[in-house]
């Protein structure tokens, strides 16, 4: 063989190939993190743009073969380079759409885990195959370049050389490139390495003299086609790339609210505001509020991982635990998330307490989870631990005498290592003999034979202990602790527990006894012959995925056979603990929460419970079971009415109303509603009856629909100040509605002050963003002055 370049070219293309390996790499990378974001950051999804981009290799190796000899040159290098470089120009213009598309591929495969996956596989095909069968022909051709002996050597040295690249790649690109440029600022920047290479091939082609034929209009071609696609590809949106439309409740959420159309993730996402935004080394992170800026919301890789409408876990899976604990025990807390649960643990009074976290986005995004002075990194106790747990379970001193455990769900890549046997026995061996570990588990999107696997592995290392249920965000808490152990009503009365209470919405902390279902061994797994999920037979990593289509996508969301296998002990348990609690209050409590939460059923077994145990209060249990079987029958009333309004029923809705208050007169949801349709059939003294009842409602909201019917029926009346008047206190208790601005501008039009209109819907934009009705109304205003 004889060698196709000088031994001069040969180091500048061997440098050029160097470089063309690192900028693979980058694509690689910035395409796992692309479709990870999109599709869900699962073994699967990795599995796919992994496989896809070798099978591209692949081909356009095999495919260059036929013609090497012809394309073997510095033009055909800088060719296959400048095609590279404008097919991924390409393809950032499809960035953009995929949510939509994972939205309609996840409703056309509906249950069929593997028809997502190989649409999936498909989609990630049609935007990524070409440029990896470039990425693949250039290889030989670098090789042939490079031959200056045999081709074992060349070859040998191309490997080298790309090798090389492609570990600088990997580093750059993953601890620099990403979290500085973001994903599409770093595959934009690949694209420009392309570039570089493919002009620099061709000035040497054409310093040799190649500069006929053909080649040298398509080098032109093919710089300006990628030029013209990098200068209009669509900018990130972090709200439609992160919305995490991969998950089932979240498609079901934004179908919803948007409804079908080409444009649905779009229109869905446009009403939150971003709060922060970071692409960092791990995932992408991304803190968003809704229009009002009431709820505040966390998605890690798409997913929320925490939310103020989500309080509840979070506040329980610290106190519990903690409670549970030796007060001033060293602690340590998995995961940060919101730092809610940090937060928890360290009001119950804990010694230091370590919090390990891996993500630094997820670090910046929980500040805004917490009022100034409140924040939990700020605790002079606390130390931030920015790492992987199990290393930091490993490689750290001493024992702890608390460790709660709050990773992502197990169907993530990676988080699967934090529900194995081997890491419980690594947090057993770190635990004070007398020490308590919580650990998180949740009860969606889960099969019977995942869920047996879960359970199994960690009573094989913690057979004995407590189960809590959070039921309702079906969540279960697995408290291994001794028998001895008891929750300390004391640390839970100070005012740091209080606080967090508030958050969580729960009155009291004696609440906490209707949270509890039974000792660990009274849960029986369903399957009880699962295999347990260990290191090296990773079985949940691999099935969650699969749960996550199969379970999440039915209409629940959830295995029956699951929730079905929780059990719920009647009566209150004998031993340490809930001995602070006296038995007519345990029982009462019990089922007070349990009625009010609209579990009537377990209230009316722990009212019975309460005739044989505690019959000083069996009397008042069994009243709050009659409350709570009461607001289920007016709830059906009510949501009769719902049904016959949406049909043009006018007639039956307001009997099924009427119905609704006479079963249960605290339902101020039907009180309000039943005054709308008092006021239309023109009976205004019953109007302001139900307005007056529903002004006795504990819900907030309830209270300013209340407000807001005043209003209506002072318009009614033709008392236009009147109603301004009501319209601007049921804004002022909810800022969030938009038909109370709106309204409100009608009543000062017909008052003859235009401008105090306009003022009213501007206010109304500004709490309620987006909302068309209200730019309509302003739109209308301002034409008509």
């Amino acid at each position: 063989s004889h060698a196709v370049l000088g031994a001069r070219s040969r180091h500048v293309v061997a440098l050029l190939f160097a470089v063309s390996g690192f900028g693979a790499l980058a694509f690689q990378i910035a395409w796992v993190r692309l479709f990870g974001l999109v599709f869900g950051s699962s073994v699967y999804s990795f599995s796919a743009v992994l496989g896809i981009y070798l099978l591209g290799i692949a081909l356009g190796a095999a495919l260059i073969g036929r013609w090497l000899e012809r394309v073997a040159t510095l033009t055909g290098f800088a060719l296959l380079q400048l095609g590279l470089a404008a097919s991924t120009a390409f393809a950032v213009h499809a960035f953009s759409g995929l949510p939509q598309r994972m939205l309609e591929m996840g409703s056309a495969a509906g249950v069929d885990w593997r028809g997502l996956l190989t649409a999936e596989s498909f989609t990630v095909a049609a935007i990524i195959g070409l440029p990896c069968m470039l990425l693949g022909a250039i290889f030989p051709v670098a090789v042939r370049l490079l031959q200056s002996r045999d081709g074992g050597h060349a070859a040998g040295t191309a490997y080298a050389l790309n090798t090389l690249g492609t570990i600088a790649g990997s580093l750059l690109a993953g601890f620099v490139l990403v979290p500085t440029f973001g994903v599409q600022g770093t595959h934009l920047g690949a694209v420009a390495i392309a570039v570089v290479v493919g002009l620099v091939s061709a000035a040497m082609a054409w310093s040799q003299g190649a500069r006929k034929g053909l080649a040298p209009v398509f080098v032109v071609v093919l710089l300006l086609t990628t030029g013209l696609l990098v200068l209009t590809a669509p900018a990130w949106d972090p709200m439609v790339m992160s919305s995490g439309v991969y998950r089932p409740i979240m498609a079901r959420r934004l179908l919803a609210f948007a409804g079908n159309g080409a444009d649905a993730v779009q229109r869905g996402s446009a009403p939150n505001k971003l709060v922060y935004y970071r692409e960092g080394i791990n995932a992408s992170v991304i803190l968003g509020t809704d229009p009002v800026g009431q709820d505040l919301w966390l998605r890690v890789g798409g997913k929320v991982d925490a939310s103020t409408t989500d309080m509840e876990t979070q506040a329980l899976l610290g106190l519990i635990p903690g409670a549970l604990a030796d007060s001033g025990a060293r602690s340590l807390v998995i995961g940060l998330g919101s730092g809610v649960t940090a937060a928890a643990v360290l009001a119950t009074g804990v010694g230091p307490t370590e919090v390990v976290e891996l993500e630094p986005g997820v670090v910046a995004a929980s500040r805004w989870f917490h009022a100034k002075g409140e924040d939990p990194l700020d605790d002079p106790r606390t130390t931030l631990i920015q790492g992987d747990a199990r290393t930091h379970l490993l490689h750290s001193a001493g024992r702890y005498g608390l460790i709660v455990s709050e990773p992502s769900n197990p169907w993530i890549a990676g988080v699967n290592n934090l529900f194995t046997v081997d890491f419980y026995e690594r947090v057993k061996a770190r635990l004070t003999p007398d020490g308590v570990f919580c650990q998180w588990l949740q009860l969606y999107e889960l099969s019977p034979e995942t869920f047996s696997t879960l359970v199994r592995s960690f009573r094989e290392v913690f057979p004995h202990g407590q189960l809590f249920y959070v039921w309702r965000g079906l969540d279960l808490l697995l408290v291994a602790c001794p028998e001895d152990r008891a929750l300390d009503r004391a640390r839970l009365g100070t005012p740091a527990v209080r606080r967090i209470l508030d958050r969580a919405h729960l009155p009291d902390a004696a609440v906490l006894a209707s949270y509890w279902l039974g000792p660990l061994s009274s849960l029986q797994p369903p399957i009880a012959t699962g295999p347990l999920n260990r290191d090296d037979r990773p079985v949940v990593e691999y099935h969650a995925p699969q749960d996550l289509v199969a379970i999440g996508r039915t209409d629940a969301g959830y295995s029956p056979v699951v929730t079905g296998a929780m059990p719920f002990a009647d009566a209150r348990p004998e031993g340490a603990l809930f001995r602070d609690w006296a038995p007519g209050e345990w029982y009462l409590q019990r089922a007070r929460w349990r009625v009010l939460n609209e579990d009537v059923a377990h209230g009316a077994q722990v009212a019975r419970a309460a005739r044989a145990h505690a019959p000083e209060v069996a009397a008042a249990v069994e009243l709050e079971v009659q409350r709570g079987e009461r607001r289920s029958r007016s709830a059906l009333a009510y949501n009769e009415a719902i049904q016959a309004l949406s049909t043009g029923d006018r007639p039956k809705a307001r009997a099924a109303l009427e119905n609704a208050v006479v079963i249960d007169p605290e339902n101020g949801a039907a009180w309000v509603l039943l005054s709308e349709r008092r006021r239309l059939d023109n009976d205004m003294t019953g109007a302001l009856i139900a307005i007056q009842n529903a002004r006795r409602s504990d819900d907030p909201r309830v209270r300013a629909d209340a407000e807001s019917a005043a209003g209506m029926l002072a318009m009614a009346k033709l008392d236009f100040k009147g109603a301004v008047a009501q319209f601007r206190v049921a804004e002022g208790m909810f800022p969030g509605s938009a038909r109370t601005y709106l309204f409100e501008a009608q009543c000062l039009a017909q008052l003859g002050d235009p401008a105090a209109a306009v003022d009213a819907l501007r206010r109304g934009l500004a709490a309620v963003p987006n909302s068309p009705e209200l730019a309509q109304a302003l739109a209308q205003f301002g034409a008509s002055r």
